[in-house]
């Protein structure tokens, strides 16, 4: 498994005891400081099965040689917007555009990792379309090896009571041929 912008680690300890601690995940990111936070949370935990990458290193990685590659994108937080109230001070027209040319790129790049026939899975916490949706359908007219096996877009809401309260957000898995 290659994880993309792995940190703090949650996605990717998670991913290592769904595996049983069998197999390997490399997890990359773009600091220093990003790398020994995912280290300290697999120590914490448990999880042994994790190496780290610079992002600036994952040229060095070899084409088509991980069955599952992950992209948690950064995003706008829309969907998280309860949580993270801050975000909304962030989100313009033009945050959005620069975002969105981020999450193009990344997947694009993470494209190059999956062997075929692996997955390729798309996530963000933003329930804007042009971060969701159209992300998916651009990817996939562009990488013709990469089909849309499924998308999952979650609206943040719930019950009256916080306990029943969820996040929003996007997933997007791709087979590759």
């Amino acid at each position: 498994v290659l994880d993309f912008c792995a940190a703090p680690g949650t996605k990717t300890t998670h991913m290592g005891e769904l595996m049983d601690n069998r197999g390997s995940i490399t997890a990359v990111d773009v600091s220093p400081e990003k790398l020994e936070k995912i280290e300290q949370n697999c120590r914490r935990l448990g999880v042994e099965i994790v190496s780290t990458r610079l992002a600036s290193d994952v040229g060095q990685l070899e084409p088509r040689s991980f069955d599952v590659v992950l992209v948690d994108a950064p995003c706008s937080n829309t969907g998280v917007l309860g949580r993270r109230p801050e975000a909304r001070w962030r989100f313009s027209g033009e945050n959005l555009t620069g975002l969105v040319e981020d999450q193009k790129a990344l997947l694009t790049m993470a494209g190059e990792f999956v062997a075929p026939p692996g997955r390729l899975v798309y996530s963000t916490c933003s329930i804007e379309p042009e971060e969701c949706g159209q992300i998916a359908h651009w990817f996939t007219k562009r990488r013709g090896r990469f089909g849309l096996s499924d998308e999952i877009l979650t609206l943040p809401g719930g019950g009256e009571s916080p306990e029943h309260w969820h996040d929003g957000g996007y997933v997007a898995i791709f087979n590759s041929s």
